[in-house]
């Protein structure tokens, strides 16, 4: 049973623990070390630890925190695939036909690219000194159906159907097992 107490009454030692069990992925006896308890006692302190709901309190605090700050969903990666999966090339160009600068492209624009390559063409000029005389961009775009086929399996589209078996009034028919048919 947890012990009921404040976050307020947390020890420092308790605080101690709960950082390095955060930090060290889970570990708790060797968070229970780390914040100054005994070797030879470590796994029973870490033990009562996990039961303190300030403890407790604390740790998930610090995962709220870290989730936060990650900022990664389910919603969020389903989200970015999208903007790649159903990108459309025609974005990334202006009403000329040339390529738009990237600080014009539209997020969903920018998150459906992977990489712009640019060359510039060299031509020799009367003087005999290469000159300049053009440049040479190529797109690269994440893969389209890669990104469709991540999203399908997210949100389970390709798992398989179950299918009742039912009468003709609608009611489940369990199948005969083990019965053989001459």
């Amino acid at each position: 049973m947890a012990k009921a107490a404040k976050t307020a009454d947390t020890t420092e030692k308790q605080k101690l623990f709960a950082y390095a069990y955060f930090n060290n992925g889970g570990n708790a006896a060797q968070a229970a070390i780390e914040a100054g308890y005994s070797e030879a006692t470590a796994p029973q302190a870490a033990s009562r630890l996990l039961k303190y709901v300030n403890v407790a309190a604390l740790i998930a605090n610090l995962n709220d925190q870290l989730k936060e700050r990650a900022i990664v969903s389910k919603e969020k990666i389903a989200e970015e695939l999208a903007k790649i999966g159903f990108s459309d090339i025609r974005q990334i160009f202006d009403e000329a036909g040339g390529l738009k600068d990237i600080h014009d492209l539209s997020d969903e624009a920018a998150a459906a690219l992977s990489g712009i390559e640019t060359s510039v063409l060299w031509g020799a000029a009367e003087s005999g000194k290469p000159n300049p005389v053009g440049e040479v961009k190529k797109i690269k775009m994440w893969d389209k159906l890669k990104a469709l086929a991540q999203l399908t399996d997210l949100y389970g589209y390709n798992m398989p159907t179950k299918v009742a078996q039912t009468n003709t009034a609608g009611e489940d028919v369990q199948p005969i097992v083990g019965m053989i048919i001459k």
